[in-house]
């Protein structure tokens, strides 16, 4: 009896590992040709399979980096006026626009002051307060800014709560910013357990999380 039950859990976890390697493999599949079709990666590439978890990190070396599409430098620094700091994601930042077609670069010459835009693609409200916890933040804006614009989407209460925002960071493994409230306060969740960065890292969790939180907040009782 004990033999039989040995085989036949065997097989169950043999067989749930098989499917949960299928599952793995189709996402990555998809999400590439995703990338490929929005002309967001080249026919010729591919995101490798799972190739290791990253965290959310911004360093003043690596934000903003124009040349990589990745934030825009700060215009308007002739002006004389307090600045205007702009957070938000590809809306405030200006997805596929030329620099003079940006809000920032508008809203500067418009106003005669400098603007920071502190934006970009598939950012959330908490990359505003990630930045805002960092110091270098106020040495690269060195005067207390008169005005502060966040460029707010419905969407970005749903990417409160992902653990990758879209196919690219899921593909590659991009742990999406998180908060967590303890105590009354936000703290940022680190990724630092070994065992659960395993299971966050699936693709298939990632895919079926996303599509829970969005049916989560479709919800009445969660419009408030």
């Amino acid at each position: 009896m004990k033999k039989k039950f040995f085989k036949i859990a065997i097989f169950n976890i043999l067989a749930i590992f098989l499917i949960l390697m299928i599952s793995e493999a189709v996402i990555w599949q998809n999400d590439n040709r995703i990338l490929h079709k929005n002309k967001i990666l080249d026919k010729d590439l591919m995101i490798r399979f799972h190739p290791g978890i990253k965290n959310f990190e911004l360093t003043p070396d690596n934000f903003p980096n124009p040349e990589s599409n990745y934030g825009r430098n700060p215009v308007g620094l002739e002006y004389n006026k307090s600045p205007i700091v702009i957070f938000g994601c590809s809306y405030a930042y200006g997805y596929l626009l030329n620099e003079n077609q940006s809000f920032s670069y508008k809203l500067s010459h418009l106003t005669k002051r400098p603007v920071y835009n502190r934006a970009s693609t598939g950012w959330g409200i908490q990359h505003m307060l990630y930045q805002t916890n960092q110091e270098y933040l106020y040495n690269i804006i060195p005067e207390e800014p008169e005005y502060v614009i966040y460029v707010f989407i419905d969407d970005h209460l749903r990417r409160l709560y992902l653990l990758s925002f879209d196919e690219w960071t899921r593909a590659a493994e991009n742990l999406y910013l998180r908060y967590k409230e303890q105590n009354g306060k936000l703290i940022k969740i680190n990724n630092q357990n070994i065992f659960s960065n395993q299971i966050k890292r699936l693709y298939t969790v990632s895919k079926i999380q996303s599509l829970l939180i969005r049916n989560k907040l479709k919800e009445e009782e969660n419009y408030k």
